[in-house]
């Protein structure tokens, strides 16, 4: 299990290829295909124990859903950004969620 783990982890793209791949999806309107790969695509690094990567991936996301008025979609990626620092046992304080928030401009 943990040999597969490490595989798995790494096999792992970089964050910022995922965000950039997904941000074109987003910008070209499909709203829902981004939606489930957001989520694929998180599943495979919190199960390979990697969190820093998807809180990034998530957090630009969410922004970028926002931006593009697609609220519930949004929402959804941000309640997933809050279980990911939970699984990953990841410190987070008022200070952190303010950044977060004032990062996607708000």
């Amino acid at each position: 299990m943990a040999r597969e783990r490490l595989r798995r982890a790494a096999t792992l793209p970089p964050a910022q290829e995922n965000i950039d791949e997904l941000d074109k999806i987003v910008k070209e309107g499909n709203y829902y295909g981004a939606q489930q790969m957001y989520k694929s695509i998180i599943t495979r690094y919190v199960s390979a124990q990697r969190y820093t990567e998807p809180l990034d991936i998530l957090h630009s996301g969410a922004c970028l859903q926002l931006t593009h008025e697609q609220v519930i979609c949004g929402a959804e990626l941000a309640l997933l950004f809050a279980e990911t620092l939970v699984k990953g046992k990841i410190p987070y304080d008022d200070k952190t969620l303010d950044s977060t928030a004032t990062t996607c401009g708000r």
